[in-house]
């Protein structure tokens, strides 16, 4: 079963740039990035950062109180590779470490 986090920045993320200081081998398109294992396979699908002004709009969705405005980033961890969720989690957190904010669900 996949793994979905979301990030809630302040800022505007760079994802792209996030995966690549985790040294780890990507394919981007639209602003949106897949981040893959050494064999190509996909790990952790990482949408591309939305603006999320209305407020309500973000508590509606996760069911947690959210100051707005905030960048929102879904990611998607792969259900059937182990390394997946971990992948998943370590780029969340530094996206939240480069850009403030707060990662969704917090464990």
């Amino acid at each position: 079963m996949s793994r979905d986090l979301v990030t809630l920045t302040p800022r505007r993320p760079d994802v792209v740039a996030a995966v690549a200081e985790l040294r780890l081998p990507a394919a981007t398109l639209d602003g949106a990035v897949q981040v893959l294992d050494a064999s190509g396979r996909l790990l952790v699908a990482a949408a591309a950062p939305r603006y999320v002004r209305v407020p309500g709009e973000a508590e509606r969705l996760l069911g947690v109180p959210v100051n707005v405005p905030v960048w929102w980033v879904e990611l998607r961890a792969a259900g059937d590779l182990p390394d997946a969720r971990h992948q998943a989690r370590g780029l969340a957190d530094l996206l939240v470490r480069r850009y403030g904010g707060s990662v969704w669900p917090a464990a």
